[in-house]
């Protein structure tokens, strides 16, 4: 009898250096949240020499976590270590949807129900217009790759900003993974020579995933804070959050909600309490 593919794989890098600690918090509070029924995959950037490889009790943890590593290679290159992001849709899954996620994320909550089920792609808009332009910035980059930008629009969650789609890429939902996958890494491709060009590499996979998702003809969910909650910008209050994007650990330092989050999976995972330790900026969170 064939086993049913899981509704939900959920994919984060993870490599050397202080990334490794925010992968194993990420993949402790995922396993935490959602229980057994998700795949969590670590996507391991190669090779090892530039970018690190995992320690062999990260590699433990994932083990016992039943976390699967996969190794991916960056294809932009090492010097954009964003673009690691872009190789995360084409590692191997038999999951219905499969969710991007950065590694400075906590899972607070589980959810019922498939964002992105209606529409193949679901994101965040971006907290603010970190790339500015209206239609006739975006134009000019949704005909590069020979895509017709849409006429709908989004407003940005934190500044209130509306114009073209733009999503913040730290939560990202697709029911077609490979082809949306294929169509991010193409058009980044495609637009990091005009970005470089301009200063504004550093939001390429921002600015290449919504004319990707045009690319593939896929409708969109414009999903609100709770999926991917800036901690950075505001103070969790009452807020719920499935997922909580909270960037550096000074941010998990100045909410106690956090913090105690992190103390309770350090507690359960030996091998997190240690890597937390052994970090200086990270240490203070697991003190008394």
């Amino acid at each position: 009898m064939a086993i049913e593919a899981p509704a939900f794989a959920f994919v984060f890098v993870c490599h050397g250096g202080e990334l490794q600690i925010k992968s194993l918090l990420l993949a402790a509070s995922l396993r935490a949240t959602l229980g057994d029924a998700p795949e969590l995959i670590a996507a391991v950037p190669q090779p090892a020499s530039v970018w690190g490889a995992p320690s062999s009790s990260a590699l433990e943890m994932f083990r016992r976590l039943r976390v699967d590593v996969q190794a991916v290679e960056n294809p932009i290159g090492a010097e954009y270590p964003i673009g690691n992001k872009l190789a995360c849709f084409g590692v191997t899954t038999r999951a219905r949807t499969v969710a991007v996620l950065d590694s400075d994320i906590l899972c607070l909550r589980e959810f019922d129900g498939d964002p992105a089920a209606a529409t193949g792609f679901a994101a965040k808009p971006a907290d603010k217009r970190t790339f500015p332009g209206g239609a006739e910035v975006w134009q000019p980059l949704y005909a590069a790759v020979g895509a017709d930008m849409p006429e709908r629009t989004v407003t940005t969650t934190f500044s209130g900003e509306p114009g073209p789609p733009y999503f913040n890429s730290g939560v990202v939902f697709t029911t077609q993974p490979a082809r949306l996958g294929a169509a991010w890494v193409e058009c980044a491709r495609v637009l990091n020579p005009l970005l470089d060009s301009r200063g504004q590499r550093h939001w390429l996979d921002q600015v290449a995933l919504p004319i990707a998702v045009r690319r593939c003809e896929l409708d969109f969910n414009a999903l609100d804070e709770v999926w991917n909650y800036p901690a950075h910008l505001h103070s969790l209050g009452r807020t719920d959050p499935h997922f909580c994007h909270y960037h550096w650990p000074q941010m998990i330092a100045g909410e106690a909600r956090l913090r105690e989050r992190v103390r309770e999976l350090a507690a359960k995972n030996l091998e997190l309490r240690d890597a937390i330790a052994a970090h200086a900026e990270w240490t203070g969170l697991i003190e008394s």
